[in-house]
């Protein structure tokens, strides 16, 4: 490192750092994938006609739909959603939504991982609790647990485990 580059960096000065580097950003990798922005786009155009009051509220300006989507893009880095499958599951409960307004992020998230639990047959938090509840009530009525009549495998798998913990951690019946 040269004498001018340390100095500069000791005193903080960005003037010298910057005409050391020449003032010219070099070849930067852009940070988000191209495949990412024409998915969003797609996502956008899609949500637009599913929520019509979108563009009365915080979309009406083509910058405001760009940085709407820099922060869906962030969205769904930090929270895992990366492919068309869980985006179709999140436009399918859209689709299915009563509301006119566009969902934040963080509901879309929501969406897009209810989904995917869905596609595997296993229930959301709200249904799996209700299931711990009935089971709770009527598992006297049959022999064992596995005489009950269950939606599916992964119900018999969870819902006496979870009837079980609850009994062992003495947690009541709300």
């Amino acid at each position: 490192m040269s004498k001018r580059l340390l100095s500069a960096i000791k005193n903080r000065d960005g003037k010298s750092l910057a005409a050391l580097y020449g003032g010219q950003p070099g070849n930067v990798q852009a940070i988000v994938n191209p495949d990412a922005e024409r998915l969003v786009d797609a996502l956008f155009r899609q949500l637009k006609q599913v929520f019509p009051a979108s563009t009365q509220t915080n979309l009406r300006t083509d910058a405001d739909e760009s940085a709407a989507k820099k922060q869906w893009i962030a969205t769904f880095a930090e929270n895992g959603i990366r492919t068309r499958e869980q985006l179709s599951a999140g436009m399918r409960h859209a689709r299915a939504s009563a509301s006119p307004f566009w969902p934040s992020p963080g509901q879309f998230i929501e969406w897009c991982k209810q989904g995917e639990i869905s596609k595997y047959g296993l229930s959301d938090a709200d249904e799996l609790y209700d299931m711990v509840m009935k089971y709770s009530a009527e598992r006297g009525l049959y022999g064992s647990a596995e005489k009950y009549p269950w939606k599916g495998n992964a119900c018999w798998l969870m819902v006496p485990k979870l009837y079980s913990l609850m009994r062992s951690l003495n947690m009541r019946l709300c």
